[in-house]
């Protein structure tokens, strides 16, 4: 939607395009800067680069190539920079989250069951086609996303499949009150206070969560949050035995 022309007036459709032209050179002048020039900061713009490219795919014709060097001079000249600053451990995160792909493996990490234990997200997903939902109260595009997903579970939720709801939230009461106005038949597990780092592990932002369809055997076989195009996938996967 960021590029189409019919959101612009005139005017504003020069100022886009010549915004995005000095962009396009900013990017490169700044990677080569860095790349000449290390200081902590530069380990900094490596973080935003990561987190750039794990949201690459809500931008329109977005080129990768501008900010994907960044992890090869990370990895080549900078991973023992400033060791044991804790900027490297959130650059690890962030790495991990980027990789997390149609394909590969999906990640472990604690949440708290409904129970309000402390319980590795593997134990709840094990063996089940299960669709991770990182969603919040105040996200309006994750409730919708949500709210789609419900005649698909409900469709297959004898078959193998459920949904892993988690929920991030500031207090309890407002994951109940969204849930309950938007009829999800699953129940939703908290992520109170950032408690877990699940957003930060799943590379989800601050913004909007996150979906993640999962294999029986833990392969990541979507990251789509559209119920039209995880359909098919689910049915799919709990066929094949």
């Amino acid at each position: 939607m960021q590029n189409k022309r019919a959101r612009y007036t005139d005017a504003g459709w020069q100022l886009k395009q010549r915004r995005d032209s000095i962009t396009a050179d900013l990017v490169p002048f700044r990677f080569a800067y860095d790349a000449e020039h290390p200081m902590l900061w530069t380990l900094y713009d490596v973080l935003d680069a990561i987190r750039v490219l794990k949201r690459a795919h809500i931008y329109v014709n977005f080129d990768k190539s501008q900010f994907e060097p960044y992890l090869t001079l990370y990895h080549d000249k900078l991973i023992n920079y400033y060791p044991g600053h804790p900027i490297h451990d959130q650059i690890a995160t962030a790495e991990t989250a980027y990789r997390l792909q149609p394909g590969k493996p999906y990640i472990d990490y604690t949440v708290r069951n409904t129970d309000g234990q402390l319980v590795p997200i593997s134990t709840l997903i094990q063996g089940k086609v299960a669709l991770i939902d990182l969603w919040a109260s105040w996200c309006g595009p994750c409730r919708r996303h949500s709210i789609a997903m419900i005649p698909v579970y409900e469709k297959y939720k004898d078959k193998g499949f459920t949904v892993i709801a988690i929920a991030r939230e500031r207090n309890r009461q407002a994951m109940e009150n969204a849930a309950k106005k938007d009829g999800y038949p699953w129940q939703s597990l908290l992520e109170l206070n950032d408690e877990n780092g699940v957003w930060r592990k799943n590379g989800a932002g601050n913004a909007g969560g996150a979906m993640y369809l999962i294999d029986r055997d833990g392969t990541i076989l979507s990251t789509s949050t559209d119920a039209e195009e995880l359909e098919p996938l689910i049915k799919a996967a709990i066929e094949r035995e």
